[in-house]
């Protein structure tokens, strides 16, 4: 099965999910996020990283200005895809919840986390996107690393402001991957034809 196929990364999601859901962090979490947490009381860089990451304004101007970028620079219908990930990563997220508010019958615990899920599902398939409308090039290399870099600093910027463990973070990437490849399996014939690189 290859790796980008949508469904190991939801079944394996699925799994990290109910753990999250129904243990206690391990030590292993606890002694992650402290050394994070701890490195980071002391950077001025994770300070300003966890307010821009929680503001509202920054990640609105952010995906805003990236649609616009997307759809100069690549094939018109490509330049959807992120806001369609960003959309079917915040239904999947309802859903969860609404799936373990049925079964606990309790307030729902923000697992998989939200914020961490949205961010690296829009990054994600921006990322995607990039990647697979054309030849490598310098800026497609530049965007594709900083796509990289919001999924990750979006994890650590959960752990800094103390709203996820790890294994939630972790259940966020997971989803956000299946929603990502499967949206790349579901547009790449749709929306570009063929002249989305084989394999990709």
């Amino acid at each position: 099965m290859r790796w980008t196929s949508w469904l190991p990364y939801a079944v394996i999601a699925a799994a990290v999910t109910a753990a999250a859901v129904n243990l206690p962090p391990s030590e292993m979490e606890r002694s992650v996020a402290e050394g994070i947490v701890h490195s980071a009381a002391q950077s001025p860089f994770w300070l300003f990283v966890g307010g821009a990451l929680s503001d509202d304004f920054v990640s609105s101007a952010a995906i805003a200005l990236t649609t616009l970028l997307l759809y100069v620079f690549l094939p018109t219908k490509e330049s959807v895809i992120p806001l369609a990930a960003l959309g079917g990563a915040a239904v999947l997220d309802r859903l969860l919840k609404g799936i373990m508010f049925s079964s606990t019958g309790a307030s729902v615990p923000d697992v998989p986390s939200s914020a961490v899920l949205l961010a690296s599902a829009w990054a994600g398939s921006v990322a995607l996107v990039v990647a697979r409308t054309g030849r490598m090039t310098r800026w497609r290399k530049a965007a594709l690393t900083g796509a990289v870099l919001v999924v990750l600093l979006s994890g650590a910027s959960a752990l800094i402001a103390k709203r996820s463990w790890p294994m939630e973070i972790l259940a966020a990437w997971l989803w956000a991957g299946a929603v990502v490849f499967w949206l790349h399996r579901a547009t790449r014939n749709v929306l570009t034809g063929k002249g989305i690189r084989e394999g990709t």
